[in-house]
């Protein structure tokens, strides 16, 4: 191998390429990984959502037991 300045320019240039799309990956990584978060937290609101439902629900249930024993 011929080692001169067009053989270690060309090298270089074809890292700065290589480094220029794994930055471009990382920012799209970036970009992917916070939409993942924000379902995860909208997830996350659903289902404590969900509980709380429930939870008034079995109070609803609990009063009518009430209401029905007492009468």
């Amino acid at each position: 191998m011929d080692l001169n300045r067009e053989t270690i320019t060309n090298r270089k240039e074809a890292i700065q390429g290589d480094i220029a799309k794994l930055r471009e990956t990382i920012s799209q990584l970036d970009t992917k990984r916070q939409e993942l978060i924000n379902n995860l937290n909208a997830l996350s609101g659903a289902e404590q959502q969900c509980d709380h439902f429930l939870s008034l629900m079995e109070e609803q249930e609990n009063d009518e037991d009430i209401q029905t024993t007492s009468d």
